[in-house]
């Protein structure tokens, strides 16, 4: 099993002995697909051999003529962004694991590790806003309605209170939308009036459940598995995530199974069309790199034991996806290009990719 699929990887030695343990009693509970938790192996043969392998190019390619490129994850342990292949530091401990753009102003969204503390926080232009002083909580998720910046996530506490609440933030003012249920908001996106957020909740014996909250409204879509990205197509909306084992998308009327076990991360729409990162076991059982566009899967090659995709994007006629690659627990950040794979790094993960003109 791969460590890498703790939700969106909180990274090695930076993990909370209790949080840790916390996790992994869930493994234990039932078996599951989680974003939280670690991958459950299966045996689903996907006939790669015929892909050539590639290794990271040593130099960025160039991006899209007319596009500019902005990547959030971590690096070495710092919470950084890449903007068209530059790093920028913003936390020397932390993970960026969102990110949006207003005009010239960038906003991501991650959490900072602090001793004991894993605290949720915000960055606009680089400057740190700390959503919470203490305890465990994380930002998943970042969106702008109007001037308003909303963070979804989640709190662990608040203290002496051992449950993990669905949580979001306005403008730095903590909510719920589960006060006395367990859960985490995963993602958040606007159309027009209304507010989607997409997360997972389950009860105390530990069952997850995939739900969507449509202005504060829970709607549930599948016992066991979770949501981990939405999307706005012209005529849909579209939930990313898991159904158990599934890498699975749901619109309003339809359900759809993209493979026999591996996980959907990530969403990108351009005009008809509908990219969905993930990843999906390989011949010996590990996870590879993929995305599907309009249901077809699309592997993306690297010689690496481990790959996946935890974000996507199309700029003109380019596709872009982001995740990370690992061998022997080193996890590299990497971006792929029409299928050509680059790294940022020599340490760390990509969580998510915002392209503007």
């Amino acid at each position: 099993m791969d460590d890498k699929h703790f939700f969106f990887a909180l990274q090695l030695h930076w993990k909370v002995i209790n949080y840790i343990i916390r996790r992994i009693s869930y493994l234990v509970r039932f078996i599951t697909m989680n974003k939280t938790l670690f991958i459950v192996a299966l045996a689903f043969v996907v006939l790669l051999t015929e892909c050539s392998k590639s290794t990271p190019a040593s130099a960025p390619p160039s991006f899209t003529t007319g596009y500019n490129f902005y990547m959030a994850g971590t690096s070495g342990g710092k919470a950084v962004y890449w903007k068209n292949g530059v790093e920028v530091d913003l936390a020397p401990s932390g993970i960026a694991q969102a990110i949006t753009l207003s005009g010239s102003d960038v906003y991501v969204g991650g959490y900072i590790i602090d001793g004991q503390n894993i605290e949720a926080t915000y960055w606009k232009n680089g400057q740190q806003i700390q959503l919470e002083s203490a305890g465990i909580s994380h930002v998943f998720g970042i969106a702008l309605n109007g001037t308003d910046v909303y963070c979804v996530g989640d709190l662990f506490g608040p203290q002496g209170n051992g449950q993990d609440s669905v949580t979001y933030w306005v403008n730095g003012v903590r909510m719920h939308y589960s006060p006395h249920s367990y859960g985490q908001a995963t993602s958040i996106m606007f159309a027009g009036s209304e507010m989607y957020v997409g997360g997972q909740v389950w009860d105390l014996s530990g069952n997850d459940t995939a739900v969507v909250w449509k202005n504060g409204v829970q709607y549930w879509y599948g016992t066991p598995g979770g949501i981990y990205a939405l999307g706005l197509t012209p005529t849909d909306t579209v939930a990313v995530g898991n159904l158990g084992t599934l890498p699975t998308y749901w619109t309003n009327k339809n359900f759809f199974q993209l493979a026999s076990g591996g996980y959907g991360t990530s969403i990108a729409i351009s005009g008809s069309d509908v990219y969905i990162g993930g990843d999906t076991l390989n011949i010996a059982g590990t996870n590879q790199a993929v995305f599907w566009k309009n249901n077809i899967m699309v592997p993306l090659k690297n010689q690496y034991q481990s790959s996946t995709v935890l974000g996507m994007a199309v700029a003109g006629t380019d596709v872009y996806a982001v995740g990370d690659v690992s061998n022997n627990s080193k996890y590299i950040p990497v971006f792929w290009k029409n299928g050509t794979i680059y790294n940022l790094a020599d340490n760390g993960t990509v969580y998510a990719v915002c392209v503007c003109q």
